[in-house]
């Protein structure tokens, strides 16, 4: 609530240019841009006559679209943050690979590797989660851009 009304290229625009005060290197680092509207606008103004750095994320389909490559035309790495392996599963867990009981790769094939779904501890915690999550990703996302 403390940056909602930061909900436009103008307001973001302006705030982040308050502070940056002199020619240092700046990190910007922006969760969720998406939800401010039109921050292309603001984002490529920065790039254009401060010496920064940008980083980018967020969750839903316009921030992992191509059509936003266009839209920050210019220097830009796009990284896509995968489920985790079961290798990286048992990493987590501190055990090797090779010595994970069945339980363990049974567990993985049930519940997947998604990174936040190893903080909850019961079935029905998972089980919200994960229907949250694809009621966030897969039916708001992806069901708008369909229809």
């Amino acid at each position: 609530m403390e940056y909602s009304f930061l909900s436009n290229a103008e307001t973001l625009h302006s705030y982040i240019k308050e502070k940056i005060t002199d020619e240092s290197k700046y990190y910007l680092l922006f969760d969720e841009i998406q939800n401010v509207e039109e921050f292309e606008r603001a984002i490529n103004s920065f790039r254009a006559v401060m010496n920064v750095s940008i980083f980018l994320t967020g969750s839903n389909s316009k921030i992992l679209s191509g059509e936003l490559a266009t839209l920050l035309s210019g220097r830009y790495v796009s990284f896509h943050i995968m489920p985790f392996r079961f290798k990286e599963v048992c990493e987590l867990k501190g055990i090797r690979m090779e010595e994970a009981a069945e339980a363990d790769l049974m567990d993985y094939i049930l519940w997947g590797g998604m990174p936040q779904r190893f903080q909850f501890h019961s079935e029905e915690e998972t089980k919200i989660f994960l229907t949250d999550l694809y009621n966030s990703i897969v039916l708001r996302d992806i069901n708008y851009k369909v229809f």
